[in-house]
């Protein structure tokens, strides 16, 4: 049969390791809501983003035949 202090021992690691996996537990919890939160909010922003047409280039050639290149 045990003794009351090793009893007491063995409880209060495990009162510890418990104590200590709820901490972690939160914190890992708390995080992940966080970053989650962070990373829709920031991809709406991106999603969102309004573009301007960009206007295309002609080429010139009147230009292009004043320099007398092509012969």
């Amino acid at each position: 049969m045990k003794t009351f202090k090793q009893l007491k021992e063995k409880f209060g690691h495990q009162m510890g390791f418990l104590i200590a996996a709820v901490i972690l537990t939160i914190i890992t919890v708390g995080l992940s809501i966080y970053f989650l939160t962070f990373l829709v909010s920031n991809l709406t922003n991106v999603l969102n983003v309004k573009t301007s047409p960009v206007s295309t280039k002609q080429f010139d050639i009147k230009g292009f035949e004043k320099l007398n290149l092509g012969q």
